[in-house]
């Protein structure tokens, strides 16, 4: 497998935007709750997440396919098992696998979650190709109406990864093959759903907090 984006591609002024400072914000918020201090983050992207974990005191060892990205460790997360020692209070993985083929991400998963305490956590997100609407209303005095509606049969498309994907996401949540209750059967084989949910600023994002 090759390095499918050049480190120039997380430069702040085209690759983050609000909706993305959205998703940052629950992987830290999640992160930060784990009973240890001791994280693994699968995926370098910008570090920006990376700089904060830091900053609040946590261990953090980060794993990346791209060497000029300056991981930790360097090498594929489908082999995590041989690359990574130890466990981990939590693991950080988003937007990260849909960079790989589907038909390796249950081996993976199972991989991450040798990996973790005890008591550990597995904080995944992944993108969602359905359609979704949002409705933000704020009245004075009164708490703000924040609804998301998604279409009642997920919007569904045969998944191209040069055409949809331009050269990088094999798959989505939702795409034929990969609806969202395939994914959920998966992450049930090795893990409780302890939580699932989508950044109010940012519908392109599933998130699941996994023990």
């Amino acid at each position: 497998m090759k390095v499918q984006v050049k480190k120039s591609h997380y430069n702040f002024e085209k690759y983050v935007d609000e909706h993305r400072w959205d998703s940052y914000y629950w992987q830290i918020v999640e992160a930060l709750k784990a009973e240890g201090d001791n994280i693994l983050v699968i995926g370098v992207g910008d570090g920006i997440v990376i700089d904060i974990l830091k900053k609040y005191g946590r261990n953090v060892t980060t794993l990346d396919f791209d060497s000029k990205l300056k991981p930790d460790v360097t090498g594929s997360v489908t082999e995590i098992d041989k690359l990574v020692d130890g466990k981990y209070d939590a693991i950080l993985c988003c937007q990260v696998l849909e960079h790989i083929p589907f038909g390796e991400f249950e081996g993976i998963i199972r991989m991450i979650k040798d990996k973790l305490n005890k008591s550990g956590i597995f904080i995944l997100s992944l993108p969602n190709c359905s359609i979704q609407w949002k409705i933000n209303l704020k009245v004075p005095k009164m708490p703000v109406l924040d609804k998301r509606i998604l279409t009642k049969k997920p919007f569904q498309k045969d998944w191209d990864i040069e055409k949809d994907g331009f050269g990088e996401h094999y798959w989505e949540i939702n795409a034929k093959g990969t609806e969202e209750k395939v994914v959920k059967k998966l992450l049930r084989k090795y893990y409780t759903i302890e939580k699932r949910f989508i950044p109010s600023n940012n519908l392109y994002h599933i998130f699941y907090v996994l023990k």
